[in-house]
């Protein structure tokens, strides 16, 4: 099950759309600006199951874990640039990933080795939280001075201090299968002005954010391009091959069968 980040001041969500991935074979970052749910697979083709995933508004970058063949955390701009591999030592299984955004650091989990860490947002300055005694930890999230995460083996939600490890506890136990776990807070979510806050930052669709000055870039959803003002997408008839080739088909159904009768 992905783990979904939101991008509430832009009134965008951001999530690895797994049914989309099955369709397309392909991974995307989905923006749904407010109802207009619009994909764009060309921000992140490279992002096909990713167990997990999440966004730093203060520095326009976004975090994901892959296990894969070579198991890495990695960062990128949420425009997809400046992409970054940030952790491949001592890693297996990287499951749960959040941020502490008080204390700009990044908190991972890993179920083959059974820990939990912490660095730097640039992976840098790596710190042993929990270690040796975790069956399988999932999911992680933060509130205040608590980390808490969820165990599959154990089917329950464990606690601690977020810097030492100490006064571990179990919070909550006989779950049936603990997926992810989320503290909904307006401190998990701080206000920070953006370009993209002020007429969605002069782009006719979708308004990213970067960590490069200007610091945000505009992009279209799939199939359609951008004009050369870096601003505009174009029609979708003027962009997309596959719009052309669908009226030309239905066309020469038409024309079919009208001749047929």
């Amino acid at each position: 099950m992905p783990e979904m980040a939101v991008l509430a001041l832009g009134k965008q969500y951001s999530f690895p759309d797994w049914p989309e991935v099955a369709v397309q074979g392909v991974g995307c970052v989905v923006f749904a600006p407010l109802a207009c749910r619009i994909c764009n697979l060309d921000i992140l083709r490279w992002m096909c199951d990713l167990p997990h995933f999440d966004l730093v508004l203060s520095n326009s970058y976004m975090y994901w874990t892959d296990w894969g063949e070579t198991p890495r955390i990695e960062r990128a701009g949420m425009d997809s640039s400046t992409r970054k591999i940030i952790v491949d030592s001592d890693i297996y299984w990287p499951n749960g990933l959040t941020i502490d955004l008080d204390e700009q650091k990044l908190y991972w989990a890993d179920a083959k080795l059974s820990f939990i860490h912490r660095a730097n947002l640039d992976g840098s300055f790596r710190q042993k939280v929990v270690e040796g005694s975790l069956t399988h930890p999932f999911a992680l999230t933060l509130s205040g001075d608590t980390l808490y995460w969820t165990d599959w083996q154990t089917r329950s939600i464990h606690a601690c201090n977020k810097r030492t490890g100490e006064k571990r506890r179990e919070i909550l136990s006989a779950l049936y299968s603990p997926m992810d776990i989320q503290v909904l807070s307006p401190d998990r979510q701080p206000y920070f002005h953006t370009p993209c806050e002020e007429n969605n930052g002069g782009c006719s669709h979708l308004c990213l954010l970067s960590p490069r000055d200007p610091f945000y870039s505009c992009a279209c959803p799939t199939g359609v391009q951008l004009e050369d003002d870096g601003r505009t997408c174009k029609s979708a008839l003027e962009s997309s091959p596959f719009t052309a080739f669908k009226k030309a088909l239905l066309n020469a159904q038409d024309n079919l069968f009208r001749r047929s009768y």
